[in-house]
């Protein structure tokens, strides 16, 4: 039997968050969360645990300020960034045939701001050495980056690379850095995510916690356990249900080249202004994985933490792929001088 357990009022959708709890046809007790619309066209659409105040732990009026200060002041922040001239795109090379962009994330934020709010379909992608290296076997991921609004530097081997193939350090960054950027300008205006890829109940967590940590609430989420192969009934069904819960920004988590293969199977069935590969933010948004501080990343040493937090899921991609694409840098730079010689 199942009942209302809590009802949210939701202007925008102009109905509500409904948390439903009951017993399942073989007894298990069970609770689910829903967005409902009153809107005649609209379904019941699934969506992560939104946390209430309840009445002993409401908000004092003076909490309630400060956190609109906050708000404020970090969307004035954001903003100020966005509205800087300098902030924008930079230029593009190739690094073992797939498009890298040297873009500061300050350009990435505005791109996807600016996409969601006017509507325009964008995907962005991300390079990094265990991308670039598997690449070589994979040639629709080159027509893939090619045609992204923006393919970013994600990792100190490209940057490298760049430096020996191009004479340029390119910017790095990652997506857990520039989203919460995006979030401040975006969650006030009532913006939402979908969440596709991670473990069933990890994606779940990382739904609930972002929500909380930034503002920017989902309308749905999927774990990445499904057939994955083009014209799949699983792969139907999830692009309808991403369709039918209108999500403004769709993050696709389920690792290298699983989800660049994914978005390039279904950008033209989806109804999304913007996609985004973000890799293990799942797994960071849900607490599953912490990342390492900035300054490791700095001394490019992400890997290493990395290897060590999960060795028996890294250790190929790390202790093989590193020297192979070390090997095929080489290779590329070394034919370069040869062509200056001609």
């Amino acid at each position: 039997m199942a009942r209302v357990v809590r009802w949210t009022p939701s202007p925008r959708l102009a109905g509500g968050l409904i948390l439903i709890s009951g017993t399942s046809p073989i007894g298990v007790s069970v609770s689910t969360c829903a967005l409902f619309s009153a809107r005649p066209w609209a379904v019941l659409q699934p969506c992560p645990p939104t946390k209430l105040h309840s009445a002993q732990t409401a908000p004092t009026p003076q909490e309630t300020s400060l956190s609109n200060l906050q708000t404020v002041a970090t969307v004035s922040r954001v903003e100020s960034r966005l509205a800087d001239r300098s902030a924008t795109l930079g230029s593009n090379t190739r690094i073992l045939g797939i498009r890298v962009d040297d873009v500061p994330r300050s350009a990435i934020v505005a791109r996807v701001v600016d996409a969601v709010r006017q509507r325009q379909r964008a995907y962005v992608v991300n390079a990094n050495a265990h991308l670039l290296t598997v690449a070589r076997d994979l040639p629709w991921l080159s027509e893939l980056y090619d045609g992204a609004d923006i393919a970013f530097c994600d990792g100190a081997g490209v940057q490298l690379a760049a430096r020996l193939l191009h004479g340029r350090l390119f910017h790095r960054t990652t997506p857990p850095e520039w989203l919460p950027d995006v979030a401040a300008v975006l969650a006030p205006e009532g913006c939402t995510l979908y969440w596709l890829g991670g473990k069933p109940g990890v994606v779940e967590r990382a739904a609930e916690s972002y929500a909380g940590q930034t503002g920017l609430c989902s309308v749905g989420c999927q774990h990445g356990f499904f057939d994955h192969r083009a014209g799949s009934e699983d792969n139907a069904r999830i692009v309808r249900h991403i369709n039918e819960t209108q999500p403004d920004i769709l993050l696709i988590n389920m690792g290298m080249p699983l989800q660049e293969r994914w978005l390039y199977d279904h950008w033209h069935l989806l109804e999304v202004p913007v996609a985004i590969t973000a890799g293990a933010l799942v797994d960071h948004a849900a607490g599953h994985v912490r990342r390492p501080p900035r300054w490791v990343a700095n001394l490019g040493l992400e890997w290493a933490v990395r290897l060590a937090v999960e060795p028996r899921r890294l250790w190929r991609r790390y202790m093989l792929g590193l020297p192979v694409f070390g090997v095929h840098i080489l290779g590329e730079l070394a034919m370069k001088k040869r062509e200056r010689k001609v």
